[in-house]
């Protein structure tokens, strides 16, 4: 008997559809719990998300349903982030507030934008990543903030990589920005996040357990490991095998069309091809709540292995025990390079302390650390060239794919949100 509409993936893209379609489906969960990413866990009375997620809630109505749903459970925050690197805090976006740096460094970064805003009018904009960044901020913010932060970030050549799916995220200044970024002033509300929302209790996972209630059939340790296309049935791993009329998935392309029967090589390497950055999310329970007066701070230099450390405390102070702070450091890796967990942990905590963030004797109770395989989607030629063609072959089959890995690009919680609602609209 068919299930009429499947839902493959509890994350938020998932549940976001399955309460856009009323409750007309049916959600199946690889996990033992619903949330995908967006999960919180309690460990010694300290909250942790997987590293930092925010609500950036511009669509007004993603901004209603969220109010909605978290009515008397949610904060709006003014973004509060800083660059650690040359020894000092620095205002962010770094590109707009280099005072504070050394005198040659904050020269090197506010001329070199001048000299880049003067040539770029006349020049074709590039369109790799790292050219794209010298085009727009010149040779010193590239050089000293730009080209190592991202390297670390993504792992990859970023010569390689394209720039659709990033520009839109990276703030460009304009002159008077840059020079005012050079005063004591600063230049601190540019970018698409000045401002967020986050629960004041129960972490991210708050908004996960608002839209339950909406979901009348969810099933959990359900891993799809073999889909029939063309009969329209899934397989599980427990060896349940459900027949839909229509399915939305929010599986990682790479691994939807892997358990696919018949599929075409080419799409099949297509999805192979797909490059993607892992993270290691370490969270770090300390025993003082004045860490920082941050919410995240970004590590551009390669001698700290973290390109970002959040302050979960300073999201809501029920994240910590009073007078104590959480922690979430993110390090980057390519998937198939593994580090040593508790090497892992005494890296970051060396290089906190390096920085000031921590004390030599601090008492760190919580060390934990979590392998997000999927972080980041790259952005590369491979993916501009095969997306089209893997999201048409889906099409075909009646599969809707949508997420940040469904979709295979970068996208929000309130994108998510948004892509649930799209699929569920074009289904009913």
């Amino acid at each position: 008997m068919s299930e009429g509409v499947a839902v493959i993936g509890a994350g938020l893209a998932g549940l976001s559809a399955a309460y856009h379609l009323g409750g007309r489906c049916r959600v199946f969960e690889a996990g033992d719990a619903p949330g995908g990413l967006l999960r919180t866990r309690e460990i010694g009375g300290y909250r942790f998300d997987y590293t930092g997620h925010l609500l950036h809630l511009k669509d007004d109505y993603v901004r209603g349903l969220v109010k909605g749903l978290l009515a008397g459970n949610l904060l709006e925050l003014t973004r509060d982030s800083a660059i650690y690197s040359k020894g000092v805090f620095t205002g962010y976006p770094f590109q707009a507030n280099t005072y504070g740096l050394p005198e040659e460094a904050a020269r090197e970064c506010v001329e070199g934008f001048k000299r880049a805003a003067g040539r770029g009018a006349g020049n074709a904009v590039p369109t790799n990543f790292r050219d794209w960044i010298i085009h727009h901020f010149g040779e010193g913010i590239a050089r000293h903030f730009m080209l190592p932060y991202n390297g670390k970030l993504w792992q990859y050549d970023l010569g390689g990589m394209t720039v659709d799916g990033i520009a839109p995220y990276v703030p460009v200044p304009t002159v008077e920005d840059i020079e005012r970024g050079a005063t004591a002033g600063g230049a601190r509300g540019l970018g698409y996040n000045p401002s967020f929302f986050y629960p004041e209790r129960g972490g991210i996972f708050s908004l996960v357990e608002s839209l339950l209630p909406h979901v009348k059939d969810l099933s959990l340790g359900q891993r799809a490991v073999e889909l029939d296309a063309e009969k329209k049935a899934v397989t599980f791993d427990t060896g349940y095998t459900a027949w839909y009329d229509s399915m939305v998935s929010t599986m990682p392309l790479p691994e939807l069309i892997s358990i696919i029967k018949d599929v075409p090589a080419d799409i099949l390497d297509a999805a192979k091809g797909l490059r993607y950055v892992s993270v290691y999310d370490v969270s770090l329970g300390i025993e003082r709540g004045d860490i920082s007066p941050h919410h995240w701070v970004y590590f551009p230099e390669p001698e700290f292995p973290f390109y970002r450390a959040g302050f979960l405390n300073n999201f809501a102070p029920s994240m910590a025990p009073e007078g104590c702070s959480s922690m979430y450091v993110e390090v980057s890796h390519r998937p198939d390079a593994a580090m040593d967990e508790e090497m892992l942990k005494r890296d970051v905590i060396d290089g906190l302390s390096r920085c000031g963030l921590l004390k030599g004797d601090e008492a760190v109770p919580v060390k934990d650390v979590q392998d997000i395989r999927y972080a980041y989607v790259v952005f590369d030629r491979h993916r501009e060239r095969s997306l089209p063609a893997i999201m048409g072959y889906l099409a075909s089959k009646g599969i809707t794919s949508i997420g940040r890995y469904g979709a295979w690009e970068y996208s929000s919680m309130e994108d998510a949100i948004l892509e649930g609602r799209a699929a569920a609209a074009a289904l009913m």
